[in-house]
């Protein structure tokens, strides 16, 4: 969840199976942002879409994609499918 600030405090990450959908929540600490949320997902998988980002922190596509064109670090290689995210040291 979104504080008045701009920073998360906590959120629900949806896991589905076919045979069962189970709730875990994420507690963040106070100082991090959806941009530095952001970036620790895509470290921990390149491949993954601005949709699924989106699914996770309960944004918009729309506001995904805007807060990573403010991260000029980061950059999406590839085409669509077979594409992923690179990190480039600052």
């Amino acid at each position: 969840m979104l504080t008045k600030d701009g920073n998360y405090n906590k959120m629900a990450e949806l896991l589905a199976d076919k045979n069962e959908i189970s709730i875990k929540v994420v507690r963040f600490n106070g100082g991090v942002t959806i941009d530095n949320w952001i970036e620790e997902q895509i470290r921990k998988n390149p491949k993954i879409t601005t949709e699924e980002l989106a699914k996770l922190s309960g944004k918009s596509v729309i506001t995904i994609k805007r807060h990573i064109t403010k991260l000029s670090h980061i950059k999406y290689v590839g085409s669509g499918y077979s594409g992923h995210w690179e990190i480039v040291k600052r």
